[in-house]
């Protein structure tokens, strides 16, 4: 696979994922992605036209031992949950 590489559906996509992971012994996972569907929702001009076999208007693959790292917006707090201290 390499830059640019265009596909006609999904599956073909997934195909060319298994041989990258198996040539370059790495496992990718879909990290983010937005069907079709929601991207019409949303009112982007373009997903109209896209081959409805993509299944994904956009898809954005990383490896589990890289990629991108996640940050946690968590403040440590749990809202609404209060309890009782009994003495």
């Amino acid at each position: 696979m390499e830059v640019g590489a265009s596909f006609t559906s999904f599956a073909q996509l997934e195909e060319a994922i298994k041989q990258l992971e198996d040539r370059e012994s790495l496992s990718l996972y879909r990290r983010d992605s937005r069907t079709v569907e929601a991207a019409q929702k949303k009112g982007v001009k373009r997903a109209s036209s896209v081959n409805q076999d993509l299944i994904y208007y956009s898809v954005h693959y990383a490896c589990y031992h890289g990629g991108k790292k996640f940050s946690s917006r968590s403040k440590g707090s749990r809202p609404n949950h209060r309890y009782l201290l009994v003495s």
